[in-house]
């Protein structure tokens, strides 16, 4: 293996604690495994969850819980500590938390793009990681999020954008942009294995409006062989896991079936071809 061509630094950006673990959390874990860092950037606590047990948090004592299970899962993938740019969670998309003055959804996004661009251009990430312009279901964070990480993309390397950094800043170009895609066949498998055990799915009820259609997915990758951090990264989370969620109801068995893989799709430079391996294989030998 070239090392000068290897990826060595991955920076992945996201809304809340916990949207590092379901679809991506495998592969981040497979390339830590292989020497490659990972930065990952939380946009808000989590403020305004849900909390799966009452013994586990209180509505004043939520954001430290969730920063604490974001600290876990981090270490559970063998990513740096995160780094939290500090706004509000903004809630479910209707609700009162929208309008929240601080809520992430609302703030400034030249702001957040600055934050990001200074953050691309001080860690120098070789790839960018976020999520699909839908925002996986159109959460309002999520979509925040996409598109401050996606213009930031464009912008990190780009000297005439916010020139005041580079007193202390290089400018500097992911060479890739990826996007989170969560298949919406891998979730009609799950709802069905749900649907088996008498367990209503919630969001995932909905499978023609979340989730990744499969012909928008460029990259899926076996994370077999770190299947067990992705599931240590997911049960972090605790807060987030409730009695009957899938995690909780579904034999290991089940989860096996449909987890063990992760599917991205590569919004920059546009793809010239489908690529199915393991992280390392797709990542570390370009």
């Amino acid at each position: 293996m070239d090392s000068e061509s290897i990826h060595r630094t991955f920076m992945a950006t996201f809304a809340h604690p916990d949207d590092e673990s379901f679809g991506t959390a495998g592969t981040f874990a497979a390339l830590t495994k292989t020497g490659a860092r990972l930065v990952l950037v939380c946009a808000t606590r989590g403020e305004v969850g849900e909390i799966a047990d009452p013994a586990l948090a209180t509505s004043e004592t939520l954001a430290a819980v969730r920063e604490r299970e974001l600290r876990c899962s981090a270490e559970a993938i063998g990513a740096d500590p995160p780094i939290l740019l500090g706004y509000r969670d903004s809630g479910m998309a209707g609700t009162t938390d929208n309008e929240h003055e601080d809520a992430f959804a609302v703030a400034a996004p030249d702001e957040v793009t600055r934050q990001l661009v200074r953050l691309i251009r001080e860690h120098k990430p070789d790839v960018l990681i976020t999520f699909d312009p839908s925002g996986g279901y159109g959460h309002p964070d999520h979509l925040a999020a996409h598109r401050a990480a996606t213009r930031a993309y464009r912008d990190a390397g780009n000297p005439e954008c916010f020139p005041e950094q580079l007193a202390a800043l290089e400018p500097h170009a992911p060479n890739l942009l990826l996007y989170m895609a969560i298949r919406r066949t891998q979730l009609r498998a799950l709802a069905e294995k749900m649907d088996a055990a008498g367990v209503p799915m919630g969001l995932i009820e909905n499978l023609d409006e979340i989730g990744t259609p499969d012909e928008h997915v460029h990259i899926e990758l076996d994370i077999s062989e770190t299947y067990d951090a992705k599931l240590a990264s997911l049960n972090c989370h605790a807060t987030q896991l409730p009695e009957q969620s899938p995690w909780r109801m579904l034999r290991p068995e089940d989860l096996r079936e449909i987890l063990p893989r992760e599917s991205f799709t590569q919004a920059h430079p546009p793809p010239d071809r489908y690529q199915s391996g393991t992280p390392a294989e797709i990542f570390l030998k370009r």
